[in-house]
C-alpha cells in the first residue's frame, strides 16, 4: 500500500511523475505577481521551490493524519512564498493586514 504522499510525489505507482506536472502548473502564476521596489524578480527555480515545499509540506501532513492542523500553517505559507517577491519586511507587513 503506498501513502499520500509517495503516490503523489510520484513514487507510488498509480500517478509516477504527478508532481512535476503538478508543482510546474502553479509556476506561471508567480510570473505577474508584483514585486515590492528594488526585488528582482525570483528566477523559476525559486518559484518551483516556493511551490514544491508547500505541497511537500502539505501533502506531509495529510499524510500522517495531521489535516486540522494545516489552517494554521498558513501565515508561515504565505510569508515563505511572499518572502522573494516582497523582501522580509515588506513580506512581514503583508502577514500583518
Amino acid at each position: 500500500m503506498h501513502s499520500v504522499q509517495e503516490t503523489a510525489f510520484g513514487r507510488g505507482r498509480e500517478s509516477p511523475g504527478c508532481s512535476s506536472r503538478a508543482i510546474a502548473s502553479f509556476v506561471p502564476f508567480f510570473d505577474e505577481a508584483e514585486l515590492s521596489p528594488g526585488v528582482k524578480r525570483p528566477s523559476p527555480v525559486v518559484v518551483e521551490a516556493i511551490v514544491g515545499g508547500i505541497a511537500q509540506l502539505l501533502f506531509g501532513y495529510v499524510a500522517t493524519g495531521r489535516t486540522q492542523e494545516v489552517p494554521d500553517l498558513a501565515p508561515e505559507i504565505a510569508y515563505f512564498t511572499l518572502l522573494p517577491f516582497l523582501g522580509s519586511v515588506e513580506a512581514a507587513k503583508e502577514l500583518r493586514r
